[in-house]
């Protein structure tokens, strides 16, 4: 960051430089900031829904996250699967890392993305909010609880 800050000032305040140069100068420096920006930062992020039909639980399924490969020393990106900030690859970012046999709750889906809640370190469901009963209005999930998206190979539903 700071060789960017170097570069702007040289480029934008060196008087021997003509007025079109230091234009240049100044909307290169500028997205040469940008592109050092972290990806995350630069990412979306999709809420959960809950609720919207008063006939059914606003989260009606209850599932494990299952069918993923062991932990492997050699290889740190196995044994896990990562929670997503929306329904997709990029320009969603990891959020979380769920394991086999985690518990979920999945309030919704789009395509092949299931949109879920589940329980940080040292909660249960049941401090997730009234997640089993129906809620008359769609809304974003606030938590407490963690929520994010999941790919559904990786979702065994049990209930629902």
């Amino acid at each position: 960051m700071r060789s960017e800050i170097g570069i702007h000032f040289v480029l934008t305040r060196d008087r021997r430089l003509s007025p079109a140069a230091r234009a240049v100068g100044s909307v290169l420096a500028i997205l040469l900031t940008a592109s050092t920006f972290p990806a995350q930062a630069q990412s979306k992020r999709v809420p959960v829904m809950i609720g919207g039909n008063p006939q059914f639980d606003a989260c009606p399924s209850s599932g494990v996250v299952a069918r993923l490969g062991p932990k492997r020393a050699e290889d740190p990106k196995s044994g896990f699967l990562s929670v997503r900030s929306g329904p997709g690859g990029a320009p969603y970012f990891e959020m979380d890392r769920l394991f086999n046999g985690d518990p979920i709750l999945v309030c919704g889906s789009e395509g092949p993305w299931q949109a879920v809640i589940y329980p940080g370190r040292g909660q249960t469901f049941d401090d997730c909010g009234q997640l089993g009963s129906a809620i008359r209005t769609r809304r974003a999930y606030e938590g407490p609880c963690r929520s994010g998206w999941l790919h559904r190979n990786y979702v065994e539903i049990t209930s629902g």
